[in-house]
């Protein structure tokens, strides 16, 4: 298990969201813990949990459903959630918020971390949202390729509208961690 103690010695103090995580379907990396071990080590550094429902990931909407009613955290259901359908079932799994991938969670957005996909989504987005800025692309696993979604350059467009900004995937250690940031996402860097 790596040391997580530079989680809390941060300097501006990000948010720091961890995940519980099962598996990876782009490297086929599987979590030797089960959730509850998960959960156990998410609650020793973080400050919001985050939960996958989506199946590649190995997560489910019943998994959401018992971390959100064991832990006194904060949940953030993690996955792409394309319909309003999504959003609201993860709501009433008991997810505080809930991450939507390519679009702003329509008249729910206000519970919603929108993880933009294009410049004009990030541009564009609603202030009242959180903004989540990966690293990798969520649908392919490949390396961010528009030069305006990294979020060490994003960071510079998203800080002047006033939104907070989260930044997902290849966090490993306080050198991946791109400076301003409101918040990072930090997953298989928890266990590997």
């Amino acid at each position: 298990m790596p040391d997580l103690s530079w989680l809390r010695k941060l300097p501006g103090r990000p948010l720091v969201v961890a995940e519980i995580k099962q598996r990876s379907p782009f490297d086929g990396w599987v979590n030797p813990l089960r959730w509850r071990e998960q959960l156990e080590i998410c609650e020793s550094v973080a400050n919001v949990i985050s939960v996958h429902t989506n199946p590649l990931w190995g997560g489910s909407w019943r998994h959401l459903e018992a971390v959100a009613n064991t832990t006194s955290l904060p949940v953030l259901a993690k996955g792409f959630h394309d319909t309003v359908f999504d959003v609201q079932r993860a709501l009433d799994c008991g997810a505080d918020c809930v991450l939507t991938v390519g679009w702003d969670g329509g008249p729910l957005l206000r519970h919603c971390w929108f993880e933009v996909e294009s410049r004009d989504q990030l541009i564009n987005a609603d202030e009242t949202n959180w903004i989540v800025l990966n690293s990798r692309n969520p649908r392919t696993g490949e390396p961010q390729k528009n030069p305006a979604l990294q979020p060490s350059r994003a960071i510079k467009s998203v800080d002047k509208l006033g939104h907070h900004i989260c930044q997902a995937s290849n966090i490993r250690g306080p050198g991946d961690v791109v400076p301003g940031m409101d918040a990072i996402l930090i997953g298989e860097g928890l266990y590997r």
